[in-house]
């Protein structure tokens, strides 16, 4: 059987007066001849205990699809704050490293498109990223085309176009030109990895936050439970109020 150790404030009214009275119970009786009502305090200003650590088990795959979701979110509820915490730390680290790489590979594809715009006459509209490479490779289209011919791969060639026109003013512009396509490739795939180490993050928090949850129900089952915090009042004549903090050892 579980024991109760309970302490009671409790302000009694009479003519005007008020007075104080602590007790300290070993469980938890009634002392009033009306109903009382019970009234659950759990701000987390005045409880944190009460906010932060649930007292009934939490089914370890609930705990797993939200920290799947959100890292930290199981272990947090489970009262790992820790572990909790550490998840938050990498998921914002991995989320800014994330956009940062998308930023300075954008950043690095607008420049490229700018400085082959002044230095070989190229246009990027609705061309694909096969264009791209080409410009960066070949002096001009002419070049390109007649390799192209060489290999029998006429498919390949492109239209003399205005479109399709490339031809840069010099060697050294053409591979200062590839140097900033290659820097923004290669964000782009940083990018692309970071999200799956974000990914991994997630699943790694899900795990966590079953073997926290188990953890967290072991104690519940062996008796460690938090703090109880209730406010109890007289209904019928409004004189009495009481503070209840109650713990099961």
């Amino acid at each position: 059987m579980h024991k109760f150790v309970s302490i009671l404030v409790m302000l009694t009214f009479s003519g005007g007066t008020g007075h104080l009275l602590l007790a300290q119970k070993t469980e938890a009786v009634s002392f009033f001849p009306e109903k009382p009502l019970l009234v659950t305090l759990s701000s987390p200003l005045l409880f944190k205990q009460e906010s932060t650590l649930s007292r009934k088990p939490i089914p370890p795959g609930k705990a797993f699809l939200q920290s799947l979701l959100l890292p930290g979110w199981g272990e947090w509820n489970a009262g790992a704050k820790n572990h909790a915490r550490a998840f938050w730390v990498s998921e914002g680290i991995l989320g800014a490293a994330l956009a940062g790489f998308q930023l300075y590979g954008a950043m690095k594809a607008k420049d490229y498109k700018a400085f082959a715009a002044i230095h070989a006459g190229a246009l990027f509209k609705n061309k694909p990223k096969r264009f791209v490479t080409n410009i960066s490779y070949y002096q001009d289209i002419l070049e390109y085309n007649e390799y192209q011919r060489r290999l029998r791969r006429y498919d390949l060639t492109y239209p003399l176009t205005e479109e399709n026109w490339w031809e840069w003013d010099s060697g050294a512009s053409r591979k200062k030109f590839n140097q900033l396509r290659i820097q923004s490739e290669t964000a782009y795939r940083n990018a692309v990895i970071t999200l799956g180490v974000v990914f991994m993050n997630h699943v790694i928090s899900g795990i966590d936050a079953i073997w926290t949850t188990r953890q967290h129900n072991k104690k519940l089952q062996t008796g460690v439970l938090p703090w109880k915090f209730e406010t109890v009042f007289n209904t019928a004549e409004g004189k009495l109020w009481a503070i209840q903090i109650q713990r099961q050892f």
